[in-house]
């Protein structure tokens, strides 16, 4: 975890709820993991969570609308105001961060160094969802805890390099978004080595006591090792490297 910026926010003296941003490139990044550890560690009554509220088609304005309206206090127990955004849905970056200095919001900035990784976990997690929904007829993306994750299986090789040359540029923008506010900054490959330090490392930054434990309703979807998720991992390395990401070579091993 590295902390970017940690000056002073409202909230911090309990006077005021704790309002906070989770933003991400893309998905397969822990922050549901995260985001349900966060809802499973305090009542209801306390916590106030959406995810990903800007929908596609969603100009600024209407943007910047329903941020404002969100982080408003409704009830006077609220001690936690929690929304996830995707980087790639906002359509004013400029205009939204300023935004959160103006109403006290501190920002999560999620990611994942191995892009390899993430882009076969998001090949895999469209799968599981597509999957579960032709099982139960709803459309699930993390797999529960008590559940098998998706099973070994063939990926398309020209899907694969796009989703990475898309993450490739999501993670940029990511990077770029610093709003002037507190800024956290959390990578998957902490979350995965021990999410229980990162949860209570967070909420040390917020400076905000759980009532209980959080619970982990979330299996991991994708072994470390790609070689037991995708067979045909080598037309994959062959593809991304034909396609001039050479760079992210040695990601197909660690």
């Amino acid at each position: 975890m590295k902390i970017l910026s940690d000056k002073a926010s409202p909230g911090s003296d309990g006077s005021e709820p704790v309002r906070l941003a989770i933003m991400m490139p893309w998905g397969r990044v822990g922050s549901n993991l995260l985001l349900s550890m966060i809802r499973t560690a305090f009542p209801s009554s306390e916590t106030r969570a959406v995810n990903e509220p800007f929908k596609r088609g969603m100009n600024a304005e209407q943007q910047i609308d329903l941020f404002k309206k969100f982080y408003r206090r409704r009830d006077a127990e609220e001690r936690l105001i929690i929304a996830k955004y995707s980087v790639r849905l906002i359509a004013d970056k400029a205009a939204l961060a300023r935004q959160f200095s103006e109403h006290g919001v501190r920002l999560v900035r999620q990611r994942r160094a191995n892009l390899v990784k993430a882009a076969v976990s998001q090949l895999r997690g469209k799968l599981y969802a597509d999957l579960s929904e032709k099982q139960s007829g709803r459309r699930r993306w993390g797999v529960p805890a008590k559940e098998r994750p998706l099973p070994p299986v063939a990926l398309d090789p020209k899907r694969f390099v796009e989703v990475l040359r898309g993450m490739v540029s999501s993670d940029e923008e990511l990077m770029r978004f610093a709003p002037d506010c507190p800024i956290l900054d959390i990578e998957y490959e902490q979350i995965s080595e021990g999410p229980e330090q990162v949860f209570s490392d967070l909420l040390d930054w917020l400076e905000v006591v759980p009532q209980r434990a959080p619970e982990i309703i979330f299996a991991k979807a994708t072994p470390d090792d790609l070689t037991q998720a995708v067979p045909n991992l080598e037309a994959l390395r062959d593809a991304a490297n034909a396609a001039g990401f050479e760079q992210f070579d040695a990601m197909f091993d660690g």
